[in-house]
């Protein structure tokens, strides 16, 4: 194999001046009583705009990505200068050949498949020039290309959807492709474990061992793996980690044929990768994020929102991970390293008029990784503060009647152990109504139900009782006397009052979970929530949402408010119970009674994991009681 010197560095860094317009005072305070310099994280850099269809890249040895895009036939460099990520000016490719594939070899050199023309590319740096080379035909036309540089230097292509693969080898100061290899099923990629042995990975439950023998290669019989196998990465001492690009991903160990390691990432992986960290990486389609797992305890360390469909994780020299984003057609790092504190530049003041939707989008500049927003502080009744992931969040929502005044909030951007904080006022126009009247003993305000099931009251004066004749009643506290009938049919129960105002309630008769919104001045029946057989307990959550216990399907399910669409979130299972009872903590958590064992189990959410989870149940003095 011809050796050839390596490219000098072709770009000088730039200087660049920023202004910032600082609207408020910001205090940027350590989270922790340490003086020492911020530990490293893991934060997602902005993403670039790089050509129309960016498709698959990899990694250069002096921390470089090269990017091929199908739709313009380039290929991209992105070079890395002192920490700055800069695209340089794209490598014109065959017009419509379809880029698909692309590796950099031991030299330096960048490969290309060209799908359209079944051929690869060699691309190589001639006195400061990327030239592309003579292609190189590999004799299938059409298929979406793998390629990976081999430990030894040559290059093998895999037919992605066929059972093919090709490898490419150089002799004499020339490349050419030895006789084709075939499986004898489908092929999704090619993974070189530590050892520097080739796996084949499988749609079905196999994979398959790329050996060589008396410079001769050839594929062994596939290896059973307890699922499917669409996308791999090497893990320690020869291991794999293999995701059945859905619900599961495994720590294999070939040598053994053992599984020792399990986990449940979502259910859409279309991408897997490992770090020098002890991280493995997956991406999630249906929730546009990038998931950091350890390696070591098998579960989710922490996830980064980047929208859309990422894909095709690649790990950089520099110990960074890069993706390409499908839907949007960018590129975008996740890099490690010290966290730097953000200036909040949005205003520090608002006004939420009564009643009427408001939003204000909190902005800040400067950090990384993108702040966290955040505040402890309370707001009106009716209004939220929603982190977007990106550095912004909205305060939003309609003010309720008698969330009347000022609140001053402390909001805080967290990067890492950075804290930033913002002195906000937040005012709702208006005078808040008289204190609630209280009724003795005997006092009677001419209420006129003899069913009640149960009972709420929110801020506006209000109090709602839940009649088992099919009705609910909105009393007015001010004068207490009936407001408004609302014939909703079946038997409701366990009437409650969201964060957000909104009133919910069970129909035991239809088993669904319903809700009363409020908007202009008047209170409506929303649609109904199906949430499963036997809906029978109700809690209001965090941010507008509720907590329904189902005591034949035995499952707590969160219902969201999202914009006006009520929907089920998240479903926390246990079965073998007897539930009978379901409430928020002041701090949050939910819990909820296992009757017949005489338990409680606490529900909590992992913000690590962005996930909520269930803890060991507390053992009660007494069971099969009602609670």
């Amino acid at each position: 194999m011809r050796q050839i010197s390596r490219r000098p560095l072709r770009l000088s860094a730039a200087l660049a001046t920023i202004s910032l317009v600082v609207v408020s005072l910001a205090v940027v305070v350590p989270s922790t009583d340490s003086t020492a310099t911020p530990a490293s994280v893991w934060g997602s850099e902005p993403a670039i705009t790089l050509g129309s269809n960016p498709t698959e890249m990899a990694a250069g040895d002096d921390g470089s990505i090269w990017v091929v895009d199908s739709t313009d036939a380039t290929l991209t460099e992105i070079t890395n200068v002192a920490g700055v990520s800069t695209p340089q000016t794209p490598i014109a490719l065959a017009t419509g050949s379809n880029p698909t594939g692309v590796t950099v070899d031991l030299d330096g050199n960048v490969w290309v498949g060209l799908t359209a023309t079944g051929q690869v590319q060699q691309v190589v740096d001639i006195a400061g020039t990327w030239t592309p080379q003579t292609p190189i035909s590999v004799g299938s036309t059409g298929n979406t290309m793998n390629l990976n540089t081999s430990p030894d230097g040559s290059i093998w292509v895999v037919f992605r959807g066929t059972s093919n693969v090709q490898h490419i080898v150089e002799a004499a100061g020339s490349w050419s492709a030895e006789s084709m290899l075939s499986a004898d099923r489908s092929i999704d990629e090619l993974v070189f474990d530590t050892n520097g042995v080739g796996w084949l990975m499988h749609p079905s439950e196999a994979i398959t061992k790329i050996v060589e023998t008396g410079g001769v290669w050839s594929l062994n019989p596939p290896m059973s793996t307890p699922f499917r196998a669409n996308w791999g990465a090497p893990g320690p001492n020869g291991s794999l980690y293999l995701s059945d690009g859905g619900c599961r991903v495994v720590k294999f160990e070939p040598a053994t044929q053992t599984s020792p390691l399990t986990g449940y990432p979502s259910c859409d992986t279309d991408s897997l990768a490992a770090t020098s960290d002890s991280s493995f990486w997956l991406t999630s389609s249906g929730s546009g994020s990038v998931d950091r797992w350890s390696s070591t305890t098998f579960n989710l360390v922490e996830r980064f929102i980047v929208g859309g469909q990422p894909r095709d994780l690649t790990p950089s020299t520099d110990g960074s991970l890069w993706f390409v984003n499908k839907t949007s057609h960018k590129v975008q790092q996740i890099s490690f390293r010290e966290p730097i504190a953000s200036s909040i530049t949005s205003a520090s003041s608002e006004t939420f008029p009564m009643g009427t939707s408001t939003t204000f989008t909190v902005t800040t500049s400067g950090g990384f990784p993108f702040a966290t927003i955040r505040t402890s502080d309370p707001l009106p009744y009716g209004v939220t503060l929603t982190d977007n992931h990106d550095g912004t969040a909205t305060l939003g929502g309609a003010a309720r009647p008698g969330a009347e005044g000022v609140y001053p909030i402390e909001i805080e951007a967290v990067n890492g152990e950075l804290i930033t904080t913002q002195n906000f006022t937040l005012t709702v126009p208006g005078t808040p109504p008289n204190s609630l009247t209280v009724f003795f003993n005997g006092q009677s305000g001419g209420w006129n139900t003899c069913s009640v099931n149960s009972m709420a009251a929110t801020a506006n004066g209000t109090l709602w009782v839940a009649s088992p004749g099919g009705n609910i009643l909105r009393y007015s506290t001010d004068l207490f006397s009936l407001s408004e009938t609302m014939s909703v049919g079946g038997t409701p129960s366990q009437i409650t009052t969201a964060s957000d105002g909104t009133v919910w309630f069970i129909d035991e008769t239809a088993n669904n979970v319903r809700s009363i919104s409020y908007s202009g001045g008047t209170w409506t029946l929303d649609s109904a929530v199906t949430v499963g057989s036997s809906p029978r307990f109700l809690t209001a959550g965090a941010n507008g949402s509720v907590w329904v216990a189902d005591t034949v399907d035995d499952n707590i399910k969160q219902i969201t408010n999202v914009g006006g669409t009520r929907s089920v979130a998240t479903t926390i299972s246990l079965p073998g119970t007897t539930l009978a009872g379901l409430t928020k903590g002041l701090d949050g958590n939910i819990w909820v009674a296992d009757r017949l064992e005489g338990k409680l189990y606490r529900i909590s959410y992992e913000s690590f994991f962005q996930a909520w989870s269930v803890a060991a149940p507390v053992s009660l003095a007494l069971s099969d009681r009602e609670m």
